[in-house]
């Protein structure tokens, strides 16, 4: 199978920054991405107030989840009124990769990232957490977003990155 090396971030399709993208532009924007060859996705489960990332691409892969490549990434959300909100806890990372499948119809992950890490939590807890997710299958790989070098090599004691 021939894998693109590019890959297509969903984040700005998810409307959440990027002003005036329709649903419409969004669909355009992966069909066109597809045809042109990409078969390599970055969405996450906080691109979009309800998911809309994760939902778009999921409608693209359908039955044919082996052609594509699906990097996610958990541990940030919306709240109700939508401020940004980090959480690294092991439960809220587990219920956001849970989530993020169920929206993308998939059963896992080829890439999962901490999307950032949470300063009321231990890094080394949700590295844990991402190494169980590891396990059970729910990813193929984990890692880590948004850190510096010492963070990097603490989440690393803890994961195989």
């Amino acid at each position: 199978m021939n894998r693109s090396k590019i890959v297509l971030g969903l984040w700005p399709l998810a409307g959440v920054t990027t002003i005036g993208v329709t649903p419409e532009d969004a669909e355009q924007t992966i069909a066109a991405a597809i045809e042109g060859g990409i078969t390599a996705f970055d969405t996450a489960y906080s691109y979009g107030f309800e998911g809309e990332s994760d939902r778009l691409l999921g409608s693209f892969i359908g039955s044919n989840r082996e052609r594509y490549r699906v990097m996610g990434k958990v541990g940030q959300r919306w709240s109700l009124d939508r401020q940004r909100v980090v959480d690294g806890s092991k439960q809220q990372l587990l219920k956001d990769a849970e989530e993020s499948l169920r929206r993308m119809k998939l059963d896992y992950f080829d890439v999962l990232f901490l999307h950032a890490p949470d300063p009321n939590v231990a890094l080394e807890e949700s590295a844990a957490a991402m190494e169980q997710m590891r396990h059970q299958g729910w990813c193929r790989k984990i890692g880590i977003c948004n850190i510096t070098a010492e963070q990097l090599h603490a989440f690393s004691r803890h994961a195989q990155v």
